[in-house]
């Protein structure tokens, strides 16, 4: 899991600090030469029938390291789409193609698996080229996004917000319905999973307008993954087994489909934070997914040798994910967690002379309680100073001028510095 976390991270946190088109070639490249690396060492290992173990393990680590950047880029893609159901569209058509190629692969002897896993991420980089060149020429031709986040609070997503809590709980039944039942490490497949994840993505947007389908496609996928938990209890150990992972793996697609669609709203909303977005995204993927999967190993391990301790942990399983699905998640719905995060907005500071600025702060101090220190920076960025100004006149750590703007923000209850510039000119 490190070998794909850190880097995420990195990605999220790191690389918007420094992304530009040339910076974006570098780390395409270097991506590329992983995934080839990594492919090369698959090769080897069929000529080392002995020892092959470490040489797979590190070869793996490779291509999880250099899918951390090619892996984001699909849903960079998606993000210049300006049609909602298109880029649903694009989700369904990639979710059901890669279940028809991930059955197909499985067929294929190992040195033709081995070349794909070299020859998809190449394809990969390619097609996204031209995305990612515009995406990093966006971010370095922008103000630095340092600045942008101290500006506009609640256009940049925060490791905490709830889309990411929700997709862990995604790919916890993702890796759940993968390891279910599996024999020899082989995951249950069928057809029928994606049929239904297209017909039901295609139903929701029919009854319900764009935004609005992401609510809908939850409903149906909690429904799916409830009677999956509910079949695998019923039947556990017993001949009809294939029912619960067609309803849990139906879910899990929704699940995921969803996943897209938010991580791409967000990201057009603020193109400038996208990359963290999907980022942050990829991250509870991945530790979702491990959890998930390590309960399934676990319920097929005790299915065998005891299946009470099987039956009861699939019903706490279930009744985890009733408390999170139907008591926790009712407090907000998928399309607020969207339309949360709010466009960048300029800071465009009005005209007002010092003196006038400086009572307008102190009538503001008074009607909404701040501090003597928060009152001097609320007139510092009502006159449209900058974080690194307000660093440096105050002589301050840049992440005490973010707590002082952060409580500011919280008092005034507005969510950028141009809406601080406004109340303040009002008052």
């Amino acid at each position: 899991m490190a070998s794909r976390a850190i880097p995420l991270l990195a990605i999220a946190f790191i690389v918007p600090l420094i992304l530009s088109p040339k910076t974006a070639k570098r780390l395409s490249a270097a991506s590329g030469v992983l995934a080839v690396a990594g492919c090369a060492l698959m090769f080897t290992s069929l000529a080392m029938p002995q020892g092959a173990t470490t040489l797979i393990t590190f070869a793996f680590a490779l291509l999880c390291i250099g899918g951390t950047w090619y892996n984001t880029l699909p849903i960079l893609m998606l993000c210049r789409l300006t049609s909602f159901g298109n880029v649903a569209l694009c989700a369904c058509v990639a979710y059901a193609v890669s279940g028809i190629v991930s059955s197909a692969v499985d067929t294929f002897g190992l040195d033709i698996q081995y070349a794909l896993l070299g020859l998809l991420p190449l394809a990969q980089l390619a097609l996204a080229n031209s995305s990612l060149h515009d995406y990093a020429d966006l971010n370095a031709r922008s103000t630095h996004i340092r600045e942008l986040e101290l500006q506009n609070a609640h256009s940049f997503v925060s490791v905490t917000n709830p889309a990411f809590i929700c997709v862990f709980i995604f790919h916890c039944v993702s890796g759940f319905a993968l390891a279910l039942n599996c024999v020899s490490g082989v995951p249950v497949h069928s057809i029928l999973p994606s049929v239904l994840v297209v017909a039901f993505v295609g139903a929701a947007f029919l009854w319900s307008r764009e935004h609005a389908a992401v609510d809908s496609i939850a409903g149906i996928a909690a429904f799916c993954v409830i009677c999956g938990f509910l079949t695998a209890i019923v039947f556990i150990n017993q001949a009809p087994v294939l029912a619960s992972n067609i309803a849990l793996t139906t879910g899990s697609g929704l699940l995921s489909i969803l996943e897209t669609l938010i991580m791409v709203s967000m990201g057009k909303r603020n193109p400038i934070g996208a990359l963290r977005v999907i980022a942050l995204g990829k991250t509870f993927t991945t530790a979702g997914a491990l959890v998930g999967s390590a309960s399934g190993h676990f319920i097929n391990a005790a299915t065998v040798s005891n299946q009470l301790v099987a039956t009861s942990s699939i019903a706490v399983i279930l009744l985890m994910f009733l408390i999170l699905s139907y008591v926790w998640l009712r407090r907000f719905t998928f399309e607020k967690l969207i339309f949360e995060v709010e466009p960048v907005r300029a800071v465009e500071p009005l005209p007002t002379p010092p003196d006038e600025l400086q009572s307008k702060c102190a009538v503001a101090a008074e009607k909404y309680g701040l501090t003597k220190r928060e009152v001097e920076i609320c007139q510092m960025l009502a006159s449209g100073m900058t974080g690194k100004d307000i660093e440096q006149t105050c002589v301050i750590s840049y992440n005490t001028v973010k707590t002082h703007v952060k409580h500011i923000y919280t008092k005034l209850d507005i969510h950028s510095q141009q809406e601080l510039i406004e109340l303040i000119d009002k008052l």
